[in-house]
């Protein structure tokens, strides 16, 4: 009788030991645990890179090998990643990680009504690389009622207006971009390539979060709502922007390029072309910026900065990585992360894909581009660490000195450090920012025409009717607490 108990207590553990681990769990000495699977949700510009499960799969070579783990990429054209993530989000859909800022996806909306996870107790942990490089001033400016909700992403961090322009064209026709100090000095080469470039689209749409820094505002983050200051007013004094001389200008301009035929008859349906488009709105300047745009656009482009760059505490909110708080897996994800964040090769594959089947690396930290070779990002400051990407051949050496060196010595807006707090007037901003959707293109192309200022009129009193006003109001006494204290 002992005997048979004892062999079938040693065919019992023979049997355990042979069964594969079933716990998550990191490579090396772990690879044999079950392999971790993450979703990883992003905005990019343009439309999904044809090769892109081929790169997923050659990334996931990478992370399986470091950390046992497996990523699905989802990305989102840009234009429509709001609209996405707020669906998923509310119906609490199960995924691990998103892109978040203040300009889309908002950060402290969704860190506030729990959508995101707090990672102060795990960062230490499972993201040593990102806590220990990410500055404390940036780590103070990322917390929501105490709490860290998001890593922030390395990159540029000041605002400074600016627009691209096609260089084959701005050489043809003479362009002295040092003679250029506002938008309506960019007319006679508009009107060049008018007749010139075979383009349906000459210009691009201009981009509020360009025109706010192009005018000195601080909008907060909201550019669509009603209330910013000028970034230089000591006084801090809240007013409409829609309502200003400045944003009447814009209106003024944006008409006359319409009726001048730089926009489509449909450009309010047509997916605009980057690669035949001759001037483009940026959300900011930076050392590079030509060549990281050249990527989409396919030929060499020039950058025109306007202004001088400023920080502001938004913009050092417009570029996180959150984990959701319905991942099953916020440590791994946050391993990934850390992962995407100190890996230089896992970094520049996100970017730039397959070396010699979609760029040739041409010296340590510089790689060239294979034409339409079916993947690229351009989006590095998205990723991570983006003083991780390898150099396009246009870009200066020191590029990354460059960028570091502005950082520091930006000037601040007076309000650098005041956070908004949205959640007195959630309804409002609501309503405006519906307001703000429907007019906002019309206005600013000069699609209503000869009606132009009675629907600027009705813009205005909606914007009142829809609590605009009311907003501004909190804003004003939430700012004068803040400087209070």
């Amino acid at each position: 009788m002992k005997k048979r108990i004892l062999s079938m207590i040693l065919v019992i553990c023979l049997s355990v030991a042979l069964l594969p681990s079933c716990s998550d769990g990191g490579g090396g000495e772990d690879s044999g645990k079950k392999v971790t699977k993450l979703e990883y949700w992003f905005g990019i510009s343009g439309t999904v890179p044809v090769d892109l499960q081929e790169v997923n799969d050659y990334i996931n070579t990478i992370t399986k090998e470091k950390i046992n783990v497996e990523v699905k990429l989802k990305p989102i054209a840009i234009n429509n990643y709001e609209t996405t993530m707020s669906v998923k989000i509310n119906a609490a859909d199960t995924f691990d990680i998103c892109f978040t800022s203040e300009w889309c996806n908002s950060y402290i909306q969704n860190a506030k009504k729990g959508a995101f996870l707090a990672l102060d107790d795990l960062l230490e942990q499972y993201a040593p690389d990102i806590l220990e490089s990410v500055p404390t001033e940036l780590w103070d400016i990322a917390k929501v009622n105490g709490k860290i909700y998001g890593t922030v992403n390395q990159q540029i961090l000041p605002r400074q207006s600016a627009v691209v322009v096609r260089k084959d064209m701005a050489d043809a026709f003479g362009l002295k971009t040092e003679s250029i100090k506002d938008l309506e000095s960019l007319t006679p080469y508009l009107e060049y390539c008018k007749q010139n470039a075979k383009a349906d689209q000459i210009a691009g749409v201009f981009d509020m979060t360009c025109i706010s820094a192009y005018f000195g505002w601080d909008d907060f983050g909201r550019y669509d709502i009603p209330g910013v200051i000028k970034n230089t007013d000591s006084g801090l004094k809240v007013y409409n922007q829609f309502e200003s001389a400045e944003f009447q200008s814009l209106m003024k301009l944006g008409k006359s390029w319409y009726e001048k035929g730089y926009y489509g008859k449909d450009i309010l349906t047509a997916q605009p072309n980057y690669k035949t488009m001759c001037l483009k709105f940026e959300p900011t300047y930076k050392p590079g910026l030509e060549a990281e745009e050249a990527m989409i656009a396919g030929h060499e482009l020039i950058a025109i900065p306007f202004g001088e760059p400023t920080m502001y505490t938004s913009w050092n909110l417009s570029s996180l990585s959150a984990v959701s708080a319905t991942s099953k897996n916020p440590e791994k994800s946050l391993e990934f992360l850390n992962l995407l964040y100190s890996d230089e090769k896992l970094f520049n594959t996100l970017i730039y894909g397959i070396e010699n089947k979609h760029y040739k690396k041409v010296s340590s930290n510089r790689v060239e581009l294979i034409p339409d070779s079916g993947y690229i990002l351009s989006s590095g400051w998205e990723f991570g660490n983006q003083f991780n990407q390898w150099l396009t051949p246009t870009q200066d050496d020191d590029i990354w000195e460059q960028t570091k060196q502005i950082n520091n010595s930006a000037n601040k807006s007076t309000a650098y450090g005041f956070v908004f707090d949205q959640t007195n007037v959630r309804t409002e901003i609501a309503n405006c920012k519906a307001v703000y959707d429907e007019y906002w293109m019309a206005l600013l192309l000069g699609l209503f025409g000869e009606d132009t200022q009675t629907e600027y009129q009705n813009f205005l009193t909606k914007l009142k009717d829809a609590g605009g006003d009311k907003i501004i109001a909190e804003k004003q006494r939430q700012i004068n607490e803040w400087k209070a204290h």
